[in-house]
């Protein structure tokens, strides 16, 4: 889920490379790792109630997303990100195309990402991150 401008991205790329390929295989700790451990970390999703606040709750959140797609198959391409920050936080927001697959049955979807990093010590950990997606019928044709 690349959420930066090209050029925040080329200055923290790893981090956001290591959260995309930690979440493509399945590595749950690798991606929770990620996240800072203050407890007031959290992951908001598209629907009322989707709050996953602290590392706790944030690996149960992983846990279930896992269970969406096969190991190895989430693709996705950015058409639009814009980002900023300092030498202490990063803000990103993304719009991407997503693609996986699950039992042999493609999918895609839009999703919508944004996230905030802080520098911890020598590296960067998300304290927040939203994602949102479409859900139900697509809008009538004009």
């Amino acid at each position: 889920m690349l959420v930066f401008s090209r050029d925040t991205a080329n200055r923290n790329r790893g981090g956001v490379l290591q959260h995309d390929d930690a979440m493509n295989q399945h590595n749950l700790e690798g991606v929770t790792a990620l996240f800072a451990p203050d407890p007031k970390t959290v992951i908001i999703g598209t629907g009322p109630g989707e709050r996953f606040q602290g590392r706790e709750e944030i690996k149960n959140a992983y846990t279930e997303m896992f269970k969406d797609f096969d190991k190895g198959t989430l693709k996705h391409e950015c058409y639009w990100r814009e980002g900023g920050g300092d030498e202490k936080l990063k803000w990103g927001a993304a719009m991407c195309k997503f693609s996986d697959s699950k039992g042999g049955k493609e999918r895609e979807y839009g999703l919508n990402v944004s996230a905030v990093l802080k520098k911890e010590g020598d590296k960067w950990q998300f304290v927040m991150m939203h994602y949102s997606n479409l859900t139900g019928a697509p809008p009538p044709a004009q």
